[in-house]
């Protein structure tokens, strides 16, 4: 076995990649909290309270054995599942996705999101919008935190990205589409890729 062996990459950072995304999500973006929790009818969610660290970590699902026809999470580490469609509070699901070697030592991974908000909450209104569409409002909130932005005390070898023109294919599935689940919940899928 040869020494340079040991270069080899390990793909060490998806172990805690979601972790790491959410725990940098709950510092840098106080907006989708907001979107996520203030639902009640006529509520402006911009307008309100900044969540509370506590408050933003009840929202989080962090038992993977309570993923049941009951959960009342808001994020959650699994996309596509039928069992939180019986909840009605809109969901941010993500996960790591496709792994893209490059060479030995490095590859691009996809971190897959999907946006679910029930059809009677996704019209809102906001600040810059009377009408404006909760579904897309999260999809910019997260853009706006994650895009182009090196996350500290990552694994991840450079920022995460969406451009499917990045070398190598990287980006070819990053970017976002809108997704209609049933006529009770609508979202959208978006996804962002990092060096490893």
């Amino acid at each position: 076995m040869s020494c340079n062996d040991n270069y080899y990459n390990r793909f060490e950072a998806i172990d805690n990649a979601t972790k790491i995304i959410t725990d940098y999500l709950v510092r840098n973006n106080e907006d989708l909290w907001k979107l996520l929790y203030y639902i009640e009818p006529n509520v402006l969610p911009l307008s309100q309270a900044n969540l509370t660290n506590a408050q933003k970590a009840q929202m989080i699902c962090t038992d993977p054995y309570a993923v049941n026809d009951s959960v009342d999470k808001s994020v959650l580490f699994q996309t596509v599942f039928d069992e939180a469609f019986s909840t009605a509070i809109p969901q941010l699901r993500f996960e790591v996705g496709d792994i893209v070697p490059i060479d030995p030592y490095r590859a691009y991974i996809n971190i897959d999101f999907q946006i679910i908000v029930p059809v009677k909450q996704d019209i809102f209104t906001a600040p810059y919008n009377s009408v404006a569409r909760r579904s897309d409002a999260i999809f910019r909130e997260l853009v706006k935190t994650l895009n182009g932005v090196e996350i500290p005390n990552s694994l991840f070898h450079g920022k995460l990205f969406m451009d499917r023109m990045a070398p190598n294919g990287a980006g070819r599935k990053t970017g976002s589409y809108r997704q209609q689940m049933n006529k009770s919940y609508t979202g959208r899928w978006c996804t962002f890729g990092v060096l490893i």
